[in-house]
């Protein structure tokens, strides 16, 4: 696909998510759509077969774009890693709150269909198995797998809470302390080490 057409594709699914994340879903249509982007909608659909496939590209472009450049930090340290992990997600929900919205949004009201159903769940249980083998990269051999299944979980709710916060009141230095603290705390309870 020519560089220029997955630029014009992305700008329009961005703005999918603008749009419903400040004005709700019933605010998206074809024509609105192609009106915030100054093209008719013949030239929307040049790019898209239809409006079904534009909420579905939409929703994975975010969490495709969600953590594309978080993860590219090199670390040996795994409390390091895990805090410029999730300092680079918290920063991109601070700067996205209205595509997150969006994303939300259109979550909320397009995720039972089962096309999209799969493609959220397998793409997010790659994301996981990626993360799970970054850990056992960064930590060895030295853990049991049902320990590292236990930080996993146990990591997962610490961070999903962390972004909860973070959407609903934006990023505040103050809870990004509390966050290290018990990921510290979380961390060297997989470790056996005291820090």
């Amino acid at each position: 696909m020519p560089k220029k057409t997955e630029k014009t594709k992305k700008k329009i699914l961005n703005k999918v998510l603008t749009i419903v994340g400040k004005n709700g879903v019933k605010a998206l249509s074809a024509r609105k759509l192609a009106d915030a982007m100054k093209m008719t909608p013949a030239n929307l659909y040049h790019h898209f077969k239809n409006m079904d496939e534009i909420i579905g590209e939409a929703i994975m472009y975010h969490l495709a774009s969600y953590r594309k450049d978080i993860f590219h930090e090199q670390h040996d340290d795994l409390y390091e890693y895990l805090v410029a992990t999730e300092q680079g997600i918290l920063q991109y929900i601070d700067k996205n709150s209205v595509q997150i919205k969006g994303y939300k949004v259109l979550c909320i009201s397009y995720a039972h269909r089962p096309d999209i159903k799969k493609r959220i769940s397998n793409l997010l249980l790659s994301r996981r198995e990626t993360g799970t083998e970054k850990i056992k990269e960064i930590i060895g051999e030295r853990v049991e797998k049902e320990t590292v299944d236990r930080f996993m979980m146990g990591l997962t709710l610490l961070m999903e809470g962390s972004h909860q916060y973070a959407s609903g009141f934006g990023f505040k230095e103050e809870y990004f302390e509390a966050f290290k603290y018990a990921l510290r705390v979380l961390v060297n309870d997989l470790l056996g080490e005291e820090k």
